[in-house]
């Protein structure tokens, strides 16, 4: 049984507190990373990361998409178009 799950979280939860933080010490993201010794390149994929994750509501998973459902619009009347 691997561990991977906890560890995505715990990535996951140091992610949103450094962005976070990051947001409200003021400094440019080139700045915040350089004090942290952090990629800025890391930075950002993890924060395009939790954005995608909050825009579809969904928190992410081991082998999940994350994408959110899609639904179409049946009706059993012929020519039936107006879904007002």
């Amino acid at each position: 049984m691997s561990s991977s799950g906890k560890g995505d979280v715990e990535k996951t939860r140091y992610w949103q507190g450094t962005i976070s933080e990051a947001t409200r010490s003021g400094m440019s993201v080139r700045a915040f990373c350089r004090q942290r010794r952090l990629r800025e390149s890391q930075f950002y994929w993890w924060q395009h990361k939790l954005r995608a994750t909050r825009q579809v509501g969904t928190t992410p998973k081991a082998g999940g998409h994350g994408r959110p459902g899609s639904f179409a619009l049946v009706s059993d009347e012929a020519g039936q178009t107006d879904a007002g």
